[in-house]
């Protein structure tokens, strides 16, 4: 005989309300006044590892990340695979890179190209401008190469056209119109504001 909150069962009669085997009085779980095994209890309601799809049973191995929750062995450098849980990382255009890939401008890099530096959450803004996926600025930087007004987003630039071993040049329209000639090859665009 079993004792549940103050009512009396059968053993056989303490069942799990889904797979209808017998439930240890030390191993169940209940929602909605319902009795589950662990196991089905897991199955029903446990979050689902968005990377491997399986149950995360226990909270203690699992993280979360964008809230979406993930076993700790699953959230991983997409370079190197180290599991990121318990370092500094960033999400890069969908991605998950550790501090020591993004860093590594062999590995993954976007350097600015006004300051020279590496382009991270954690330098100047949180925002860069791209103007062909291959030339970025950090927002502080993104300014005229000429009158170094900053450039605002939303407004047309003339920049440069990328050679080998010549930097990409960011003008207002202005300036642009001033300094270059008919014949030089121009881009004119907008930004494109990125978030890391």
């Amino acid at each position: 005989m079993i004792t549940y909150q103050e009512e009396f069962y059968h053993k056989e009669c303490f069942v799990c309300c889904r797979c209808s085997k017998v439930v240890d009085t030390d191993d169940f779980k209940v929602r909605e006044n319902q009795r589950y095994c662990s196991k089905c209890y897991a199955e029903c309601f446990a979050p689902k590892c968005v990377k491997c799809k399986d149950i995360i049973e226990d909270f203690t191995v699992g993280v979360t990340h964008n809230e979406m929750p993930y076993h700790k062995k699953c959230l991983l450098c997409h370079e190197c695979g180290t599991e990121l849980c318990e370092v500094r990382y960033f999400d890069f255009e969908g991605t998950l890179h550790c501090y020591d890939c993004f860093e590594n401008p062999s590995v993954f890099g976007k350097t600015c190209v006004g300051c020279n530096e590496r382009i991270t959450d954690a330098v100047n803004s949180t925002n860069f401008y791209s103007v062909d996926h291959d030339s970025y600025w950090h927002d502080p930087c993104f300014q005229c190469h000429r009158c170094m007004d900053k450039l605002d987003p939303g407004k047309t630039f003339v920049c440069t056209s990328k050679t080998e071993g010549q930097a990409v040049e960011a003008y207002c329209e202005a300036c642009g119109v001033e300094v270059f000639t008919d014949s030089e090859a121009l881009v004119l665009g907008r930004f494109k504001t990125v978030n890391i």
